[in-house]
């Protein structure tokens, strides 16, 4: 499994789905844009250098807050969760810092 991961979704694609488990992935935004969705109602957007799915990624809840859908083209790094931990564990000093997020 690969440190960070190049994806594309078109529009209209889901990129997190609240309702299904999933891979605990955070996403960086490189191009395009997304809508977050809770149940079926988009409450916001995030475009272009956002992160979306820290949270998860985090391990600070067990599943996904709201859907992701992509709104237009859109290109993500894809940073696994196995890499976000290691990266707490070789800053410690930065941890406080992103868990007070």
């Amino acid at each position: 499994e690969g440190n960070l991961e190049e994806r594309m979704y078109l529009e209209g694609q889901t990129i997190i789905d609240e309702d299904l488990a999933d891979d605990r992935c955070m996403y960086i935004i490189l191009e395009g844009s997304v809508g977050i969705c809770k149940k079926g109602e988009e409450v916001a957007r995030v475009h272009k250098g956002g992160v979306v799915g820290e949270i998860a990624a985090l391990g600070l809840v067990t599943r996904r807050s709201a859907t992701v859908v992509a709104k237009e083209t859109t290109y993500v790094l894809c940073l696994h969760q196995p890499v976000v931990v290691r990266g707490l564990e070789l800053f410690p000093e930065d941890r406080h810092k992103i868990l007070q997020v």
